[in-house]
């Protein structure tokens, strides 16, 4: 577990205005967006403990992903994704070794089809709804709407990310640690 933390080592306090508190939009941030480019934060001390981080996990609610990963997106999918170079600090303030980032999915799909998944609609009041997935999930995507993607949001639950088979098989090749196997069942297609 990580909080962000300001570059004076203050908690970090994602209320501030302009400041990013998620990157779950599915869109590149630039510097005339909502939130701009410059309010994501790049420091985080851990609280708990741990001697190795995975190469995979989050820090607050942000994926965070060791140059390893990195690379392999960028081999799928080049300058397409966003990746925001972050410190991790461990609790006694020493920083962790490698390389670390904040990753930003901007790819945003509408491939699910809600009838044939594992997907839920909870009302939440003034007619507000929000989806929700059942486990054990079930995703089945329209084929040619995710034929050419590798990593991507759904516009209809943008919690999650999905990844393609390759980028699958290549997380499973070099043995990669902390991906979270909910999100990577392979997507039926119809």
């Amino acid at each position: 577990m990580f909080k962000a933390i300001n570059d004076n080592g203050d908690q970090y306090f994602p209320e501030m205005p302009g400041r990013v508190w998620s990157l779950k939009g599915g869109y590149r941030l630039t510097e005339m967006t909502t939130p701009p480019i410059h309010s994501v934060y790049h420091r985080a001390k851990m609280a708990g403990r741990t001697k190795v981080l995975p190469d995979i996990f989050h820090v607050m609610s942000e994926i965070c992903v060791n140059h390893i990963v990195r690379d392999i997106i960028e081999f799928y999918e080049p300058d397409i994704h966003q990746f925001f170079s972050i410190k991790l600090f461990r609790t006694n303030a020493e920083i962790f070794d490698g390389e670390y980032y904040l990753l930003n999915v901007c790819k945003l799909l509408s491939s699910i089809i809600f009838e044939k998944s594992s997907f839920v609609r909870q009302p939440v009041g003034h007619g507000v709804e929000i989806v929700t997935p059942t486990y054990p999930p079930r995703r089945t995507s329209h084929g040619d709407t995710i034929r050419n993607s590798h990593l991507w949001r759904e516009s209809i639950y943008l919690s999650d990310f999905y990844i393609s088979e390759d980028i699958y098989r290549s997380y499973k090749k070099y043995r990669l640690k902390g991906v979270d196997k909910h999100n990577f069942v392979p997507l039926e297609e119809a």
